[in-house]
C-alpha cells in the first residue's frame, strides 16, 4: 500500500508498506520526502498518519524493512 504526500499539489513524499500475512504486523519499505521539503516535519507527519491508519485497521506492529518486500 503507498501513502503520499503533497504540498500546494505537488507529490512531494511517500512511503510504502505491506502486511506481513497471518499477523496483524505491517512492514515500511519505502519512505521518501524530497530534499527541499526535508526538516519541516512532513516525513513525521506522513509516518504518524500512516501509523495511525494500520492502528485503526488493527495493527499491532510495524516493522521497517528495508530492501525488497517480503
Amino acid at each position: 500500500i503507498r501513502i503520499e504526500c503533497y504540498v500546494d499539489g505537488q507529490q512531494i513524499g511517500c512511503l510504502h508498506y505491506t502486511k506481513i500475512p497471518f499477523f496483524a504486523w505491517y512492514a515500511l519499505h519505502d519512505f521518501y520526502i524530497e530534499p527541499t521539503h526535508r526538516n519541516r516535519g512532513y516525513g513525521t507527519n506522513l509516518l504518524n498518519y500512516c501509523c495511525e491508519q494500520l492502528a485503526l485497521g488493527g495493527a499491532s506492529r510495524l516493522y521497517i524493512q528495508p530492501g525488497p518486500p517480503l
